[in-house]
């Protein structure tokens, strides 16, 4: 067995390049390889959530600011090891939004520790959701508070399963009951997870029948229903920038959301309102 050069001799696993390797895979080189070949790794990703925020401040970066300590310790402590290119935008946007002239506001240091909890499939779940969202119910943004619960129940949305798989990074979905069930598993977390944390305030999902069962009468196909929360559209602000701007504008045309043109974005999403009876 190779040893490792990072630690100590002895060890029956991190003193094992193979058996480190079959374990981890790739993520093996943060510990496999020399200090020198980590730190390396490290500084690559973190490079790629700097430059997300420069992006994100644009002209602002010429500015007077600075960021809250309490920021950047979350961000170094996480983003180190983030590899996914939305995970990035989203630590990149948290991180320009904390920019301030004084420096002395931390607000994002919750939102920062709500996105250190969340899995790749449930930051792209989020993503898709919100952009959608604003997609399908942007005409409304003039009147709708979506601090009101009334109007964040007339904004649940429905997305049909496939297109939800392939929002969250499920490509390709075999056509049998097993496939379907391990798909549904990590939808089922999705869900779960965002709302475990208050990212939405309310999901169901079933097929046509189960659809149809719950007074969805004209739904033709499976799907997903969800309801958006204010927090969540509070992290979907933050990400791209609206720091000062209240959450119940989320709705406004005014105020956009970048949609990274890498990843799918589901086209037959609609008003979930529009599968129940007139």
């Amino acid at each position: 067995m190779e040893p490792l050069s990072t630690v100590g001799a002895g060890l029956a696993v991190l003193g094992s390049k193979d058996i480190l390797t079959k374990i981890l895979g790739p993520t093996a080189d943060y510990i496999g390889g020399e200090l020198q070949q980590f730190v390396e790794k490290c500084n690559i990703n973190l490079d790629h959530i700097f430059v997300r925020a420069i992006e994100r401040l644009g002209d602002k970066i010429d500015d007077p600011g600075q960021i809250h300590p309490r920021v950047l310790k979350h961000v170094l402590d996480d983003g180190r090891f983030c590899e996914d290119e939305l995970t990035a935008d989203y630590y990149g946007g948290l991180l320009a939004s904390a920019r301030t002239e004084a420096g002395s506001d931390d607000r994002v240091v919750p939102l920062l520790h709500t996105l250190s909890q969340l899995s790749t499939y449930q930051i792209r779940f989020h993503y898709i959701l919100y952009c959608l969202i604003k997609q399908v119910f942007g005409e409304n943004g003039k009147t709708s508070n979506i601090h009101w619960s009334g109007v964040r129940e007339r904004i649940s949305i429905f997305i049909p399963f496939d297109e939800t798989f392939m929002g969250i990074g499920i490509e390709s979905i075999e056509n049998t009951k097993e496939a379907f069930r391990s798909t549904e598993a990590i939808l089922v977390q999705c869900i779960s997870g965002l709302k475990s944390l208050s990212l939405i305030d309310s999901a169901s999902w079933g097929t046509v029948d189960e659809l149809v069962k719950r007074g969805y009468s004209k739904a033709s196909e499976g799907g997903v229903i969800i309801t958006p929360s204010v927090y969540g559209a509070e992290l979907a602000f933050w990400v791209n920038g609206h720091r000062d701007i209240p959450s119940k504008f989320f709705l406004s045309e005014q105020f956009k959301l970048t949609m990274l043109p890498e990843l799918y974005m589901p086209k037959k999403a609609m008003p979930a309102s529009s599968l129940l009876d007139d």
